[in-house]
């Protein structure tokens, strides 16, 4: 590499690295200046209508308990937000921990689906900095939260917090200490495998921590890091429970301890690493005590600037045991050095709480299903977290430096996708022979996430529609996968009775030909028993249907454009193992025996996705096409149960008078604006589709449907301003924020103003924008639901 490149080798890796001007930016010592909660006081107009289903939700939550689960929706003991987060680490679908701004490791997700809030104090990072003659003139905690006085009582946070500097980028995070008064600044780089398009390095259970040490002062420094973890997730009882053995190892250039244990009754290696150098003085403690004063761990670093024997504890309080990695480097005067730590969470194989079935996670087949993976995935991270850091930039440079979009924009708009991962999300292999060969979940696993933490049902569908964007966008395999998932379950059916809440009616679980609510409760048997929800009976909900038709036409809409886009980019967008495109084509016309002419051959490498089934070594195509003939069937049977609830051959489908859509308190009457603009944008995507695939009769039988619909829509609820909310509830004459919705997702979809007439639109978002959103906290909020007018 000559001079030049150097150079720019070199500023290219500062911009990478570098602490970016966007993000969520707070001190170490921030506090909101709001304080809220979920225990809410509701006006007895409110509790009134909702007293029958409280009275049904006490033997509910009883014998839920009396089972050993928890309701999927507790109102009884809310889970209140802490104020404290920042971004979480681990990549998709195999567990992770929540990190603090404070340095905080709090919230852990190891259970597939299930929280625990817990802080665990003796996970910490710890700097000693001695001076030029070997004299420690400084030893601190890197965190800087309030922390109960025992255990670890040794141990001490002594770094200004007002001096120390968080920032949030997700899959990223720095934190800054300014330690000038003692000659150096640290800057540690969190950075998680979250890399759009990449589902072998997304799928990892690991973070890295990059820490640059800079020398400010005008003596030579010798500074250690180390990097401290115990067994467990905060749980007494389940730490206790969890067996945990210590040991030492090295990998490649990772060397360091591995905590193997148990997790509520669930396998799990915890590793802590360092990367190796000739300049790093690395050393390891096997094991301390958690549970006690921690001195000697504190006090050989204070002392020696690394750890020794004495570091360790010959026994244990408790069961709970900790491990810690320290890395020592001499920092020379006015330079800098890198220190690079890393930890893994290897749990191969899960069960849910039924333990109907055994799964193992996506990550294994690239890592191995035997436990033993933590120490190659060390090495592996420690490798090649330098090429994920530059993948990030490429995919986030774009919207940062586009100065025609804000500021909170360019933080929220990576930050909320957070919850691809730290949504409850399990992403897992699917070995199953009754697939048919050509099954992209063959190739690209299972994945699910949670509607929230405190709404824990994986893969609610009526808010997927939403959340579905960034999924297709980013990893489109996996919103396919999802999809064939729903596809499936449209035709399952549980005939087991089952009262709901809201009205104390005993209706089968999932009936045919209905696209279920969600796809199970991970505190149950998620995949198997589908349709968790116990409120409303959702078969009858009137936008679920409609919402698999959207997003059906959507993805084949994203996977033609990244098809297009991509068409020459191996690298960008081929396969989950990212061979190159001509190659794959090569082994698919091989394997299919087919001859096409150089024309066909340039048209077929556009495909979107091309795999391999590893149960036969064949290569299939996976484009828009074959996904658009898959899904249509149950497309079509979906559509035609909708078809159903047009009572009066309107065109429009009518609600039942209840909340039978995805604002489930919220009761609608007739024709709504929200439905009816759903079914109405369906039923043209139902009508391209049919096109698309020469199905001509359903093509016009759909077209005549939706004018139909379209000119009953405009004369039942359009009022000159805005859609009604509905036809004939109460709150006809709402101002429904979402009242839109069903055009929006076409616009999406690449379509125009098709369903509903362009100067209508923009006369209902006017409308909504001067009442929803300006008169709701001053316009400070977003938009609020509904709003009723002042005159009404």
């Amino acid at each position: 590499m000559d001079g030049d490149s150097a150079q720019s080798f070199c500023e290219f890796k500062q911009q990478v690295s570098a602490v970016p001007q966007y993000g969520l930016k707070l001190k170490f010592n921030h506090v909101y200046p709001e304080t809220r909660n979920q225990n809410l006081k509701p006006s007895f107009r409110q509790i009134w209508p909702i007293i029958p289903m409280a009275l049904r939700y006490i033997p509910y939550y009883w014998k839920v308990s009396r089972e050993g689960r928890q309701v999927l929706m507790d109102y009884w003991y809310t889970e209140n937000g802490k104020q404290i987060y920042g971004a979480p680490i681990g990549g998709i679908g195999a567990g992770t921990i929540g990190r603090g701004f404070a340095g905080e490791f709090c919230r852990f997700q190891m259970r597939p689906g299930l929280y625990e809030y817990n802080t665990v104090h003796a996970n910490q990072f710890i700097v000693t900095i001695k001076d030029e003659n070997n004299v420690t003139i400084f030893q601190s905690l890197l965190s800087s939260y309030s922390r109960p006085k025992t255990p670890l009582a040794s141990w001490e946070s002594t770094i200004n917090s007002s001096k120390c500097s968080y920032t949030a980028l997700y899959p990223r995070a720095w934190s800054e200490y300014d330690l000038s008064e003692h000659g150096i600044k640290l800057v540690q780089r969190q950075i998680s495998p979250i890399i759009p398009h990449d589902y072998k390095e997304s799928s990892l259970p690991v973070a890295v921590f990059a820490w640059t040490v800079e020398n400010v002062c005008g003596k030579d420094r010798h500074v250690t890091i180390t990097f401290t973890f115990k067994n467990g997730t905060g749980n007494k009882k389940q730490d206790a429970e969890g067996n945990a053995e210590t040991a030492a190892f090295a990998h490649g250039t990772a060397k360091g301890v591995s905590i193997k244990q148990t997790i509520a009754d669930l396998p799990c290696t915890y590793c802590v690493a360092c990367k190796t150098s000739s300049e790093i003085n690395l050393t390891r403690c096997e094991k301390f005590d958690p549970s006690g004063n921690g001195e000697k761990l504190w006090n050989d670093l204070k002392e020696n600037g690394h750890l020794t024997e004495k570091s360790g504890d010959e026994s244990l309080k408790t069961k709970d045991v900790a491990v810690a990695v320290s890395a020592q480097i001499l920092v020379p005067s006015e330079s800098s050095s890198e220190l690079e730590f890393s930890l893994v969470w290897d749990m191969p194989k899960i069960h849910f709480t039924k333990k109907m079935k055994e799964y193992y996670k996506y990550y294994t087949k690239y890592f191995g299903k035997n436990g033993d993976a933590g120490p190659v995935i060390s090495d592996y991270a420690l490798r090649n977290y330098g090429k994920w850091e530059s993948l990030i930039d490429e995919w986030q440079r774009p919207i940062l430096d586009d100065s025609d979009l804000p500021d909170w924009y360019k933080s929220a708009i990576f930050n909320e996708l957070y919850f691809i991962a730290d949504g409850g999300s399990i992403w897992l292999t699917v070995d199953d022979t009754t697939l048919p060969y050509d099954d992209p979940r063959l190739a690209y696993g299972r994945y699910a996430y949670l509607e929230g933490h405190e709404y824990r049902m994986y893969n609610t569908y009526d808010v997927h529609f939403y959340a579905s964007h960034a999924l297709a966008s980013l990893w489109p395999n996996l919103q396919v996968s999802l999809q064939y998932d729903y596809k499936d379950a449209v035709q399952r059916e549980i005939t087991e009775g089952r009262k709901h809440l809201y009205d104390g009616k005993v209706i089968p679980r999932k009936i045919k030909n209905s696209v279920p609510h969600d796809l199970g409760d991970p505190d149950e048997e998620p995949f198997e028993l589908i349709n968790a929800y116990p409120i409303h009976d959702v078969s009858e909900w009137k936008d679920l249907n409609t919402k698999f038709i959207l997003q059906v036409y959507r993805d084949y809409y994203t996977l033609n454009h990244y098809a297009q886009l991509n068409a020459d980019n191996a690298s960008k967008f081929s396969s989950i193992e990212f061979i190159d495109k001509e190659s794959m084509f090569e082994m698919y016309v091989q394997d299919n025996r087919n001859k096409v002419s150089p024309e066909e051959k340039a048209q077929n490498r556009k495909s979107a996705s091309m795999y391999i089934n590893e149960t036969n070594g064949k290569v299939y195509l996976m484009d828009a096409m074959t996904y658009l003939k898959s899904m249509y069937p149950a497309c079509k049977q979906v559509l035609e149960k909708t078809l159903e609830w047009d009572k009066d051959n309107d065109g429009l489908i009518e609600n039942s008078k209840s909340p039978d859509q995805t604002y489930d308190t919220w009761v609608m009457d007739g024709p709504s604006s929200y439905c009816g603009g759903l079914w109405l944008a369906s039923l043209h995507c139902m009508s391209v589709m049919a096109n698309l695939l020469d199905q001509s009769e359903d093509c016009i039988k759909y077209r005549e449907i939706l004018e139909k619909g379209k000119a009953s829509f405009e004369e039942k609820l359009w009022n000159g301003s805005y859609y009604k909310f509905d036809s004939q509830s109460t709150s006809k004459n709402s101002i429904m924020s979402d009242q839109l919705c069903g055009h929006w997702y076409l616009r999406c979809c690449g379509f125009d103003y098709d369903i509903v007439p362009k100067e209508n639109v923009r006369t209902a978002l006017k409308t909504i924008y001067d009442n929803n959103v300006m008169r709701f906290c001053g316009g400070n909020m977003g938009a609020v639901n509904g709003y009723i007018p002042s005159s009404q």
